[in-house]
């Protein structure tokens, strides 16, 4: 499935693109990327198989636009933007990465 990673996330307060920290825009790729790299507390022993997997899908998607995921790298980004992330963030990523 293609998901334009280049998307912005909307600010539920504004209706505008939503800021990440130094006023970046929060793009999808934005909070993708700093989801898959980031160390979660219930994962301290995550495989290095799954390090990699993670690490090669950020690494797909931190360019932006249009990227062709299968529906596991897609539930894999979600889980872990969930992890990493509040409602104000998780649910608009969501709602770009609906299958």
């Amino acid at each position: 499935m293609k998901i334009n990673f280049s998307q912005e996330l909307e600010d539920i307060m504004t209706g505008g693109s939503m800021k990440y920290d130094n006023d970046r825009k929060a793009t999808l790729a934005l909070v993708s990327i700093e989801s898959l790299l980031s160390n979660y507390s219930d994962e301290l022993k995550l495989s290095a198989d799954k390090k990699l997997f993670r690490y090669d899908l950020a690494n797909k998607v931190k360019n932006g636009g249009e990227v062709d995921l299968t529906v596991e790298e897609i539930v894999e980004i979600k889980d872990v933007i969930n992890k990493r992330f509040g409602t104000l963030v998780t649910a608009p990523a969501y709602k770009l990465l609906a299958v």
